[in-house]
């Protein structure tokens, strides 16, 4: 066995062909015939190769000297470019081997396709790095060419011309100069220059370069630029760039990686491959609208600009949900989409007073997949699990492609175009210096809302000019590719997509919550401060009554748009929690969204830090004084205790003579005398009269008083 084992990788001739041998199994050689331009892969006995080799009918072949790759020796680009080739080959590999006979056949190869499709290259050329791969034994050396294995400085020796090569200027001014090895590793290293982004552009690299060699500076700090027969031109440049730059580094030192791949990348499909039927695939996006907003509750007041979301149908193109509010990459904002997506469409419309039918929105389902990029919110563990409960296949996009989902880019660009004209000086947010947009914004976020919902509607409606329309399609008399008759066509032919019904809406609601955490008591399940209970539910009230006076976790679903109510899921049905009215002060937050109401909560918090930390100031003053009071009573004897008694009613005749009810009209007496002979004086006039004497108006009223008396009884 050891003997069959050693003999793999080996190269075995008749003399008619060279073999190589690739592997051994169930007393079998696989065998790959070299010297040959096409792949030849075959099962050989064992026993009839040693049998041959025994007999020298078969002979050994001694392998030339391997050829050793040292990848840290090669430029960038044959880096990228052997790398390149050891992906496919290594695919190919982990497919086909160990055997290799699936190669050879007639079968499909549906992995040599996808390669050829995924690295963009002829069936011809990875055909080649195959044979060339398996011919070698594997070896790494035959990825590459001669001229990459050579060491890095033993490049092959150029001509050394005697005079510059090329036309001459019409002039017969000499320019430019002979370009020489030395002057070649110049412009490798302004070309590394370019690529680092130290230089903008070429003709940027090209000027470093000469100021860099061949510009001097005079010992009073001049520049002395060369004459231009001294410098290599800018055309030298550029033409030694178009031969040892390739385009692809071109364009990523310009546009950068992710732009580059973005804007660059080959356009040999469309997003509607995968689009078996309406619903089937969906894009979902947001942008930024470029309209400033105000406060429906303050109409002077202006909100800044709002955040769009939409998806879109990629087999009808419809748009079939949106949303508009005032969250940033924020898991609410597809949250509302969501949502949207599954109501009624004629109910919704008529709230912005417009009349619709069916057929033309369509929606009310669960796409098979979505596709989105890698924004926060779509990132987010929420999102990830309504996906996975709802049986959705999420597709985050690589970052910075935004043409990888590029109809819902389309239809935001197309409403962004049309909503200009409306909105100039009505809040359109321009780049311009002068641009007043915040002051002249006027339309609320119902406004803009409408305006969103007459574009849907429209989009819909419209015929779509560059839809791939089939064979069958044509075939339909007057059939427009418009979206709502697309869904109309798609549905019928290839099936409806997962419809919303009352069995699934319960689930689908659900999954839009956000699971939290509450405590449950005798005083109702707890909640960020707020006390929720229904009356009604007996299960409820049990499990309250059950926790006596403890605190026990409880699970709730909280829709985070109102904190008036919270959820929870009972024998698998969803049942809700309203706020508890026996505590009204707490009423007031019911119509507050969760991070509306966490704010409150914090400065609520806030205030309780204030209020513990006056309280400790008090706490401390007072045992300053408590210890005062007692520090002064403090003696150097003992009290007496023989008589308490005694002591305690003398004491209490004390403290009741000091705490009598004249002790207390006291001061309202004192207060009355002193202001009595107050007014006396005022009033009085330079002659002094006695104190006793009554004067005459008393006098004259008294009389008047005593025979008003008399004649009531008649006296």
């Amino acid at each position: 066995m050891n003997d069959k084992i050693s003999l793999v990788g080996k190269i075995v001739s008749n003399g008619t062909g060279k073999y190589r041998v690739l592997h051994f199994t169930n007393d079998a050689f696989v065998l790959c015939e070299t010297e040959i331009s096409s792949i030849n892969i075959f099962l050989y006995s064992a026993k009839l190769l040693f049998c041959q080799i025994e007999t020298e009918e078969m002979l050994i072949v001694p392998e030339k000297n391997s050829k050793i790759v040292q990848v840290e020796s090669f430029t960038e680009t044959q880096k990228a470019k052997f790398f390149f080739k050891k992906e496919i080959v290594d695919r190919i590999v982990t497919e086909y081997g160990p055997l290799f006979l699936d190669l050879t056949n007639k079968k499909p190869k549906p992995v040599v396709k996808e390669l050829i499709d995924q690295y963009h290259i002829t069936q011809p050329t990875i055909w080649r790095y195959i044979r060339h791969y398996l011919q070698s034994g594997f070896a790494p050396s035959s990825l590459l060419d001669n001229r990459t294995l050579c060491q890095k400085n033993t490049r092959r020796e150029k001509l050394v011309y005697k005079k510059k090569t090329g036309r001459p200027t019409g002039e017969n001014m000499q320019t430019g100069i002979i370009l020489t090895p030395e002057i070649y590793d110049q412009f490798d290293k302004a070309i590394n220059q370019f690529k680092k982004g130290n230089a903008k552009s070429l003709a940027a690299a090209y000027r470093w370069l000469i100021v860099s060699y061949y510009t001097k500076f005079s010992p009073g700090g001049e520049c002395i630029l060369p004459a231009i027969s001294e410098i290599p031109t800018l055309r030298q440049f550029y033409y030694y760039c178009s031969k040892h730059l390739p385009k692809t580094e071109r364009d990523i030192a310009k546009l950068g990686k992710a732009e580059q791949r973005n804007a660059k990348r080959l356009l040999i499909g469309n997003s509607r491959a995968d689009a078996i039927r309406p619903g089937w695939i969906v894009e979902v996006d947001a942008v930024e609208a470029d309209v400033s907003l105000v406060s429906s509750i303050h109409p002077d007041q202006c909100i800044g600009r709002t955040t769009v979301y939409m998806m879109v149908d990629l087999f009808s193109g419809a748009i079939v949900s949106f949303s508009v509010g005032l969250e940033q990459n924020s898991a609410l904002g597809i949250m509302n989409l969501l949502l949207n997506l599954s109501l009624d469409k004629i109910q919704y419309c008529s709230k912005y007073d417009i009349t619709i039918n069916e057929a033309h929105w369509p929606s009310n389902f669960i796409p098979h997949e979505i596709r989105c990029d890698r924004g926060s919110e779509f990132t987010g563990k929420h999102f990830a699990n309504f996906c996975h409960i709802n049986g959705i296949k999420l597709t985050l996009e690589p970052g910075a492609t935004g043409s990888m989902k590029g109809m819902v880019e389309q239809k935001f660009h197309q409403f962004q175009t049309q909503l200009h004209p409306h909105v100039t000086h009505a809040g359109l947010i321009t780049k311009d210096y002068n641009s007043n947009h915040h002051r002249e914004s006027t339309l609320t976020l119902t406004d803009f809302t409408k305006l969103v919902l007459t574009f849907v509607l429209t989009h819909n409606a419209g015929v779509i000019l560059d839809y791939p329309m089939t064979k069958e399609m044509l075939q339909i008399p007057d059939f427009q590719a418009i979206p709502t008759e697309l869904w109309k066509y798609g549905c019928e032919k290839h099936g409806y997509p997962t419809l919303i019904t009352s069995a699934n809406l319960p689930q689908f609601m659900t999954s839009l919550m956000e699971k939290k955490n509450a405590k449950i008591s005798r005083r109702g399940v707890k909640f960020q401060g707020l006390y929720y209970y229904a009356p009604n539910d007996l299960d409820l009230n049990r499990q309250m009554y059950d926790c006596g006076n403890k605190r026990k976790s409880f699970e709730i679903l909280l829709d985070p748009r109102s904190m008036e109510k919270i959820y929870y899921i009972h024998e698998n049905k969803l049942l809700s929690i309203p706020l508890n009215p026996n505590h009204p002060n707490q009423l007031e937050f019911g119509n507050m969204t969760y991070d509306q109401y966490l704010e409150y909560k914090k400065e609520q918090n806030d205030r309780k830090r204030e209020g513990k930390r006056h309280n400790e100031m008090i706490a401390i003053a007072r045992y300053a004084a408590n210890q005062s009071t007692v520090d002064s009573a403090k003696k150097a004897s003992l009290s007496d205790t023989d008589h308490i008694q005694d002591a305690r009613r003398a004491e209490k005749q004390v403290s009741r003579q000091q705490n009598k009810l004249d002790q207390a009209l006291l001061p309202q007496e004192r207060a009355l005398f002193e202001e009595t002979p107050k007014s006396i004086t005022e009033n009085s006039t330079s002659t002094q009269h006695d104190p006793l004497e009554v004067p005459d108006d008393l006098k004259d009223a008294y009389k008047n008083f005593m025979n008003n008396e008399a004649k009531k009884h008649d006296l």
